[in-house]
C-alpha cells in the first residue's frame, strides 16, 4: 500500500486591455487565489490469484477571483452629462467568486487471464468511477446600471461518472483496447455570469445570472484503439471515436466582435479518428507523422443568434435555424503533421516540421451556408547545439513566409456602405526567427 498527498497554492494576476472603436476603452484586472490538497491511497495484490492494481483519492480546492472592468474614456466615448462621466476611469463591472470543489473516485486494473490465444497475451479489466461537485458563490459588486440585473447568486453542480475499459494484449509490442466513460463539465463563471440574450458580455464584462442557471455539460465516450511496436525503434497507434455531449454549453456573438453570451444548445457530437507514427530510422534520424479526422455536429436542431445577415433579422440581431448534422465552426475535419529529426554530431540537432490545417467554417456560420476558411500549410525549422553547459538554438516559424488565417468570424463593420457584416479573420503568425541561448549551471 502507498499513500500519497500532495498540497498546492496558486496565485494569477492578469490585466486586460481592450481597445474600442465604438465606445469607451475597457480594461480588466483579475485575482485569482486558489489553494488544494490531494490524498491518494494505491495498492497492490492479486485478487482470486490475479495481479490487481486498486487506487482511491480524494482532491478538494478552494478559489477566491475577483474580476474588475473598468471603462476608459477615449476620442470615440459619449459627451459627459456630468462631472463624474468625465472621469477617465469608471468601474463597470465588479463580481466576486468563491469556487469550492470536492473529488472522490476510485479505480481498479485487474488482469482477467493470460496465454488465452496466445503464450504471450493478457487481457486487463479497468473499471473507475469519480464523483465531483462544484460550488459557485458569485457576489455582484458592481455599480447600479439601468438594465442589468444582479448577478448574485449560489449554483451547485455534481456528479457521478463511470468508466470501463477492456485492454488485450498479443503479446509486449501489440495491444488492442476499448473503453467506454462518462464525464460533465460545470458551468465557469464567466458562462454563468453571461448566460443568455438578455446578459451579454459586452468584451470584458460580467452579465447577469440567468434563472435557472445553465445546466453542466454531460459526455458519453466510447473509444476503440490499436497500440504496436512492428519493428524495434517504431512505434504507431490507431485510435476511433465518439463522444456525445449533451447539454453543450456554445458561445454566441449576435455582433460578431463586441459582445458574447452564452447558452445550452441541447445534444453535439465529436467522432474521428487518429493514426501517429514515431520511427527512429538510425541513430541520426527520427520521423514522425500524425493524422486526425474530427467530424464535429450538432444533434439537434437550434435556433441561434448570429452576426450575419439572414432572412430572420430583428432591429438588435440576426438569428441562423441550425439544422442537425452542421458542422461546428473553427473546428477543421482534417490536421496533419510529419517532421525529420537529425543527429548529425552528438552536439548538434537539426528539425524540420510540417503542418496542414483543413478548412474550417467561421464563427457565426453555424448554419453551414457561408464559404470556408481556406486550410493552410506552415514549415518550421530549427537548430540546437550543446556544448558543455552552453546551449544555442535557432528556431524558425513559417519557414516559406505563408500567409493564411487561423480564424474567421463576421461582424459589423461601421464604416462600410450597404450591407455593413464583413468577414473578419485572424492571420497566421508571420515568418519568425528566434535565437535563444543557455547556461546550466
Amino acid at each position: 500500500m502507498t499513500l500519497s498527498a500532495n498540497g498546492f497554492g496558486r496565485w494569477l494576476s492578469v490585466e486586460q486591455f481592450n481597445v474600442n472603436f465604438l465606445t469607451d476603452d475597457s480594461r480588466l484586472f483579475s485575482r485569482t487565489a486558489t489553494q488544494g490538497a490531494t490524498l491518494e491511497l494505491e495498492g497492490t495484490g492479486p485478487i482470486f490469484g490475479r495481479p490487481n492494481l486498486l487506487s482511491a483519492g480524494i482532491e478538494g480546492s478552494h478559489s477566491e477571483v475577483n474580476v474588475n472592468v473598468f471603462n476608459e474614456r477615449n476620442a470615440q466615448s459619449a459627451p459627459c452629462e456630468s462631472a463624474a462621466d468625465c472621469a477617465a476611469r469608471q468601474l463597470d463591472t465588479s463580481v466576486h467568486d468563491r469556487q469550492d470543489t470536492l473529488a472522490a473516485y476510485v479505480q481498479d486494473n485487474l488482469e482477467l487471464g493470460r496465454a488465452l490465444l496466445r503464450d504471450e497475451d493478457q487481457i486487463f479489466l479497468t473499471v473507475a468511477a469519480r464523483w465531483d461537485l462544484i460550488r459557485h458563490r458569485i457576489d455582484d459588486r458592481s455599480p447600479p446600471a439601468e438594465g442589468r440585473a444582479s448577478a448574485s447568486g449560489d449554483d451547485v453542480f455534481q456528479r457521478i461518472d463511470p468508466l470501463v475499459g477492456l485492454s488485450y494484449n498479443f503479446s509486449p509490442d501489440h495491444s488492442l483496447y476499448a473503453s467506454y466513460s462518462e464525464g460533465f463539465r460545470a458551468p465557469a463563471l464567466l458562462e454563468l455570469t453571461c448566460a443568455g440574450p438578455a446578459a451579454i458580455c459586452p468584451g470584458l464584462q460580467a452579465g447577469a445570472a440567468p434563472d435557472p442557471p445553465l445546466k453542466p455539460v454531460r459526455v458519453r465516450s466510447v473509444e476503440v484503439g490499436l497500440r504496436s511496436r512492428p519493428i524495434a525503434g517504431t512505434t504507431g497507434q490507431v485510435s476511433v471515436y465518439r463522444t456525445e455531449v449533451f447539454d453543450d454549453i456554445f458561445s454566441v456573438s449576435p455582433a460578431g466582435t463586441t459582445g458574447v453570451f452564452f447558452q445550452n444548445i441541447g445534444r453535439t457530437r465529436r467522432q474521428g479518428f487518429e493514426a501517429s507514427l514515431r520511427s527512429r530510422l538510425s541513430s541520426l534520424l527520427e520521423a514522425t507523422i500524425s493524422y486526425s479526422f474530427t467530424r464535429a455536429t450538432f444533434e439537434e436542431d437550434v435556433l441561434l443568434n448570429t452576426p450575419r445577415s439572414t432572412s430572420d433579422c430583428t432591429t438588435f440581431a440576426c438569428n441562423e435555424r441550425v439544422l442537425k448534422g452542421s458542422e461546428f465552426p473553427l473546428v477543421p475535419r482534417h490536421r496533419a503533421r510529419a517532421g525529420l529529426e537529425v543527429r548529425p554530431f552528438s552536439w548538434l540537432v537539426a528539425s524540420v516540421s510540417g503542418s496542414y490545417v483543413g478548412a474550417q467554417r467561421l464563427r457565426g456560420d453555424e448554419e453551414n451556408v457561408a464559404p470556408l476558411l481556406p486550410s493552410y500549410f506552415s514549415l518550421e525549422g530549427g537548430l540546437k547545439a550543446t556544448v558543455g553547459r552552453l546551449s544555442g538554438s535557432l528556431n524558425v516559424f513559417n519557414l516559406l513566409g505563408s500567409q493564411f488565417s487561423t480564424f474567421g468570424t463576421y461582424a459589423t463593420n461601421a464604416k462600410a456602405t450597404g450591407d455593413p457584416v464583413e468577414r473578419f479573420v485572424t492571420p497566421g503568425r508571420p515568418f519568425q526567427l528566434f535565437v535563444g541561448l543557455s547556461y546550466g549551471l
